[in-house]
């Protein structure tokens, strides 16, 4: 798997997750909610350094 493959992954985990999370705040899960901030973060982080190998 090369590290555009990666980048491409991680991409489509965001936004799954921004989906998921779209869902949570229309039915005011708050715990859901905070998790997915957390996933979010922890996504959009890994996705930051792999475009900075590529």
């Amino acid at each position: 798997m090369t590290v555009s493959d990666l980048i491409r992954l991680m991409a489509n985990k965001l936004a799954n997750l921004n989906g998921q999370r779209t869902t949570a705040v229309v039915h005011g899960d708050v715990e859901q909610l905070v998790a997915l901030d957390a996933q979010i973060a922890e996504t959009q982080a890994t996705l930051d350094q792999l475009r900075s190998l590529n």
